[in-house]
């Protein structure tokens, strides 16, 4: 049996939106609105795990592929595949982001909660939690380099405050803090701390948290130091 060559395939390599489409063409009509739209949300993870390609210029393309039935909704431009695509990398943050987002909110330490035990999404290897100068998806937690004070019992790792972000539009996002768990990456009940930021208010808090994480600058020594070391 012979083996895939792209090279056989000349002109442009389809993407994901392409792939989609055929799979949204190729499914029966006979087929259930419940069965099909499992079967799209199951091509959508597809083509996010394995990396197909998805082009800034596929929104509205993408946006058509949408199905709202009764039984249930296939949404392209959902927030789980955003968290799930700044947890697997590839191309379809950046899309998700150009059509919903405007920008993404970055952080300078991210924890991907549900994406932290190592284990793999069909063949396809799950990426670490614990990530720097990364993307905030709904369900990552926030490290801030804060303190609390004495009784206060919330969550913190890595002597950070932890904060969950819970909702995010282009304009603000919504960060909750939980009591302290075994687990400070999991959470329980009801948010103990709940904070709204705009765009400005993310960014300064960002240069904030980068500002700390500077190693302090070598102060220059003398002559007769440098001689002696």
């Amino acid at each position: 049996m012979s083996s895939y060559d792209p090279a056989r395939f000349p002109g442009r390599a389809p993407g994901a939106v392409d792939f989609l489409t055929t799979t949204a063409h190729a499914l029966p009509r006979t087929l259930g609105d419940r069965d099909t739209i499992a079967a799209m949300s199951s091509a959508m993870e597809l083509a996010i795990d394995s990396g197909m390609q998805f082009s800034l210029k596929d929104g509205e393309r993408l946006r058509r592929l949408g199905i709202s039935r009764q039984v249930g909704i296939f949404d392209p431009l959902w927030e789980g595949y955003y968290e799930r695509a700044c947890a697997m990398g590839g191309t379809y943050a950046r899309l998700y982001e150009a059509v919903v987002l405007g920008r993404p909110w970055m952080a300078p330490k991210v924890f991907r909660c549900d994406w932290a035990v190592p284990r793999m999404v069909g063949r396809y290897a799950r990426p670490d939690g614990l990530v720097e100068n990364a993307r905030v998806a709904k369900n990552f937690a926030v490290l801030l380099d804060r303190e609390d004070e004495p009784e206060n019992r919330l969550s913190r790792a890595l002597d950070r405050q932890v904060w969950f972000c819970t909702s995010m539009d282009s304009a603000r996002i919504v960060l909750c803090r939980y009591s302290q768990q075994q687990n400070p990456f999991e959470r329980s009940g009801a948010p103990a701390k709940r904070w709204i930021l705009s765009r400005d208010d993310w960014d300064r808090e960002v240069r904030q948290e980068q500002a700390q994480q500077q190693p302090a600058a070598e102060v220059p020594r003398a002559d007769h130091e440098r001689a002696a070391a």
